[in-house]
């Protein structure tokens, strides 16, 4: 029987540590280019893939990274629940993860046009929610990866648990080549619960319901949403206070 039934969790086991002193990320575009190619297709069916995978200069250990037949694809890292990166074309290459495995090389690699929508954690708890954002988790999130489920498309749906929290995040292409990320809550939930929806250099209000980030995203949230831009280090936050389940839309 196939793996991927829809309605069956597939808990995400911790990969191996990553050597990362074993890469210098400069050099992978260097290996790549002596390397083989070993394309990860995608066909008829969404393909979910389990990697390492680079995020400005760090290696990621947890990220899995979806291929859509409708050529839309994007990156979790599953350590924090960050949507890190979207892109259109080809999926996957997974040279350096085959190839380079030996010497602790593991990295699939995105060889569409790729985007960065952010590696700090998606959600916080807590009065000081607004200014305590980045890429670590703090004890007092309480966020916890509890695997995933497919649909009839093998499409997952990433389970969290959230201070007590269950969180289903649901993320799909759009008609319009962009994204729509559907957060669905049970349980209590606080007032001071939030979601980090992007981050980037400058990030603007250009009308009731829609930001813009780096001249690049259009983010589009339901009306009257509570919306927060957070200044942290040289980055900014877009934040959006959950007060219920959540639909928004990223194009680019």
């Amino acid at each position: 029987m196939k793996s991927m039934i829809a309605g069956i969790v597939a808990i995400v086991l911790p990969l191996m540590a990553f050597a990362q002193d074993s890469l210098n990320i400069l050099e992978i575009d260097s290996l790549r280019a002596r390397t083989p190619a070993y394309p990860i297709l995608v066909k008829e069916e969404t393909v979910i893939q389990r990697s390492f995978l680079e995020y400005e200069n760090k290696v990621l250990d947890y990220v899995v990274s979806v291929g859509d037949p409708e050529g839309i694809h994007y990156a979790v890292n599953t350590f924090n629940g960050s949507l890190i990166k979207a892109w259109r074309g080809a999926f996957l290459d997974g040279s350096l993860m085959w190839v380079w495995k030996a010497r602790g090389i593991a990295l699939a690699v995105p060889t569409g046009t790729v985007v960065k929508l952010g590696n700090e954690k998606a959600f916080c708890i807590g009065e000081n929610a607004l200014s305590s954002w980045g890429d670590s988790l703090l004890s007092t999130d309480h966020y916890v990866f509890r695997g995933y489920q497919v649909d009839k498309k093998n499409r997952p749906v990433f389970l969290y648990e959230i201070g007590g929290i269950q969180v289903r995040d649901r993320i799909v292409p759009t008609a319009s080549q962009g994204l729509t990320r559907s957060l669905i809550l049970k349980g209590p939930i606080p007032k001071d619960f939030y979601h980090r929806i992007i981050s980037g250099i400058n990030i603007i209000k250009i009308s009731k319901n829609v930001y813009e980030a780096d001249k690049t995203f259009k983010i589009i949230v339901p009306a009257n949403s509570k919306m927060s831009i957070s200044q942290q280090g040289n980055k900014q936050v877009l934040l959006i206070q959950l007060t219920g389940d959540l639909q928004y839309d990223l194009s680019w």
